[in-house]
């Protein structure tokens, strides 16, 4: 079956990536500040320090990978294949969808997944849209539901 949000893989399917905006964005404030911090051949390490931390908060976006794994019936998701949480498909309890507003605008939606004993794991940060994230939800609802 083919899904918007996910491709196929050997064990199951694996989430495309999201956060390309945030990304470009980033490098751009990366490379603006890198050359504002050679400002009268002395090095301002204030705007050096500020651009890698910009850069790596706005990276994450696009770091986000989740898999979910058919044959072992697990989701998993990490950074860049680091920070790996792992737990099985059947602890799942519930989905929910987070909107995130910030001073009265739409700051990204998260996909929650909350699991036995109360434990709550964000499978998807900072969708751009609700709808995004709502289609991204139930794509994860069908692709657990195969047999």
């Amino acid at each position: 079956m083919n899904y918007t949000h996910f491709v196929q893989t050997a064990d199951g399917y694996k989430s495309k990536r999201i956060g390309y905006l945030a990304l470009l964005f980033g490098v751009f404030w990366f490379t603006v500040l890198m050359l504002a911090s050679f400002r009268g051949g002395k090095i301002q390490i204030g705007y050096a320090v500020f651009g890698l931390v910009l850069l790596i908060a706005l990276s994450r976006l696009f770091a986000q990978q989740m898999e979910i794994n058919l044959q072992k019936r697990t989701i998993s998701r990490s950074y860049f294949g680091l920070l790996k949480k792992e737990f099985s498909i059947a602890e799942i309890r519930s989905f929910e969808l987070l909107r995130h507003l910030q001073m009265g605008f739409h700051n990204g939606t998260d996909v929650i997944v909350y699991l036995q004993g109360n434990k709550k794991i964000t499978l998807i940060e900072r969708v751009g849209r609700s709808k995004n994230a709502s289609a991204i939800a139930d794509e994860i609802r069908a692709i657990i539901n195969q047999q």
